[in-house]
């Protein structure tokens, strides 16, 4: 019998796991990048929010960004966060089905190759963002490693999973706001290697307001590395 699609429980390609209507809706948010008939991205060039097209009036950067740049240098996504993205990272973050791997890298390599013209040799490290060991031993599994294993053996890159370490284990964020989040995250992470001049991917599967992102990335450049970029399976829309 063919697999069930992890999103909807229908018949499944056994090599994607979703079935045609989930994968097909997955590609066609990722390949939304472009507004139609304009060149100017629907995201920003930094962050990967969605831009409001009513709003933003040809900007290349959303407002936060502009008032207050995070410290990676962009960030590559997948897809916007809504239920159906949101459905397939559940599955694998709180289900425990590794399977979700399979469609949230794929889609993660075509969008990194896209952003990258079809090469990202310029990266000289891939990381996932750490658990805390006390959240590791909890889930059995972390899901930024277990994303970033295909994209690194896809693209042919370095995984170095235990180069930067979660100090520890931070209060939910979900319902925090950006203030509190970067508080939380103060000192939370701590390298392990030497990483001068390195320049590194960091591997997430869902980036929310970019706090944890901006938390990581400070101490990978405050360690020396030269350049952090961010990919993730799903950027979630900024609250108004």
């Amino acid at each position: 019998m063919p697999p069930s699609c992890l999103i909807c429980e229908q018949s499944a390609d056994s090599v994607t796991r979703l079935c045609e209507n989930c994968n097909a809706f997955i590609r066609q948010s990722r390949q939304q990048q472009l507004k139609p008939g304009c060149q100017s991205p629907q995201r920003c060039l930094r962050c990967a929010v969605d831009l409001d097209s009513g709003l933003s009036d040809g900007a290349l950067h959303c407002a936060q960004c502009i008032k207050q740049p995070p410290r990676f240098h962009c960030c590559v996504t997948a897809t916007s966060y809504n239920p159906i993205t949101g459905k397939l990272i559940n599955q694998l973050k709180h289900h425990s089905k590794l399977s979700a791997t399979l469609p949230i890298a794929a889609n993660m390599v075509e969008a990194i190759q896209s952003h990258y013209a079809h090469s990202a040799d310029t990266i000289d490290l891939v990381i996932p963002v750490p658990l805390h060991i006390d959240r590791l031993r909890q889930r059995g599994f972390n899901q930024a490693n277990e994303i970033a294993k295909p994209i690194c053996k896809a693209l042919g890159l370095k995984l170095a999973f235990n180069l930067c370490e979660r100090r520890f284990d931070n209060p939910p964020q979900q319902q925090a706001g950006l203030a509190a989040r970067h508080k939380n995250l103060r000192g939370a992470f701590i390298v392990n290697a030497d990483v001068k001049g390195k320049y590194i991917a960091i591997v997430d599967d869902v980036v929310t307001t970019g706090a944890t992102a901006n938390a990581v990335t400070k101490s990978l450049l405050d360690a020396g590395a030269a350049r952090c970029d961010i990919w993730c399976f799903s950027r979630t829309p900024r609250k108004q």
